[in-house]
């Protein structure tokens, strides 16, 4: 018989994956990221920002393992740096925290990864960001640089100088396969920075989805989006305080709720009462609504979505978690009715 146990990890090495999501923290960060600004579609950036879906690392713990493979190379450059005599800084003196900046209240923030000064090439102060390459990526980014090998890093930099002031940037890369390095220096573009913050602006304060970068969801860059599901497939979205019809993002950096008319602390969003924007509703049209439910029509016919107990009367975790097209059949609503049952998914 075929020995199958050659073909999979060995149960040690499951173990050690299946540990990672517990000691790794993954899910919605409060803020829309200065690393996230540079992406492609401005869709994308505000289903981020809504906390609309998100990855799933719940079984990816070799993954988990491989985005820590990042921060323990930082930590070797900047030995490496302060090797040929550099002054490297990767928390804040004053506060013992990582390097952080901000805007629009908050809502927007980047994080650096070190900053310094007393460079062989020059003593001026610098920002300092540190990546990882693939053998292949890595010899794109020595034909191309960085900003047009992942506009995504670049924009990163760029915002960061103009945050934090500095007026030089040491972006350093290195080659996972051979340990080679690649050290570019970035100059501040104001221009392409006022740029980025202007649409940072309109994602967290448009008060509907923005536009998808296609409309066609086998294209390339949207087949293998993380956001495929809610943008092309037909899923709702996930439940939590920003995606209720109810929540405001304010501009002192708050998340407001009409309904409970005030402001909703982080601590709270993800559990808060919820209505699902039905702007998030992908397969339904709304026709009418209350302060306690919103009536949809769809290709099945007419439900709710409220918190009542009642026929036809979904809650929006119900919403998200069956995959097809609501309403139910008649025998399968009658039969939930009966034995006051969940909407638990479609398989």
């Amino acid at each position: 018989m075929t020995d199958l146990t050659k073909y999979t990890p060995h149960a040690i090495v499951q173990s050690i994956y299946k540990s990672w999501p517990a000691r790794r923290t993954t899910g919605h960060r409060a803020h829309l990221g200065g690393s996230q600004i540079g992406h492609h579609c401005d869709r994308y950036l505000w289903y981020q920002f809504r906390w609309a879906d998100c990855d799933d690392f719940s079984d990816k713990g070799r993954l988990l393992r491989l985005f820590e493979h990042g921060e323990v190379e930082e930590e070797r450059i900047v030995k490496d740096l302060r090797a040929i005599g550099a002054d490297v800084y990767p928390v804040d003196p004053e506060t013992g925290k990582q390097w952080f900046f901000s805007a629009f209240g908050g809502h927007f923030g980047l994080s650096l990864d070190a900053t310094g000064h007393n460079f062989p090439d020059t003593p001026a102060w610098r920002l300092l960001e540190f990546k990882t390459a693939s053998d292949k990526s890595f010899k794109e980014l020595i034909k191309k640089g960085v900003k047009d090998w992942n506009p995504q890093y670049y924009a990163q930099v760029i915002v960061g100088m103009e945050l934090s002031g500095l007026k030089k940037c040491l972006h350093i890369t290195v080659n996972k396969n051979t340990d080679e390095m690649y050290a570019e220096s970035i100059k501040p573009n104001i221009t392409e920075a006022t740029r980025l913050l202007d649409r940072a602006e309109r994602v967290i304060f448009s008060n509907e989805p923005l536009q998808k970068c296609s409309e066609d969801p086998a294209w390339y860059l949207c087949k293998w989006c993380k956001m495929q599901d809610i943008c092309h497939g037909g899923r709702v979205a996930q439940v939590n305080m920003r995606t209720c019809v109810f929540s405001t993002p304010t501009r002192d950096g708050q998340w407001y709720c009409e309904k409970c008319e005030r402001n909703i602390p982080e601590s709270e969003q993800h559990t808060h009462h919820h209505l699902m924007r039905p702007d998030l509703v992908p397969y339904a049209t709304a026709v009418e609504a209350t302060d306690d439910w919103i009536k949809y029509e769809s290709e099945h016919g007419v439900f709710f979505n409220s918190n009542l107990d009642e026929p036809y009367h979904y809650t929006s975790q119900e919403m998200r978690d069956y995959k097809g097209t609501l309403p139910l059949d008649k025998e399968a609503e009658e039969f939930r009715t009966a034995f006051d049952g969940k909407v638990v998914g479609d398989d």
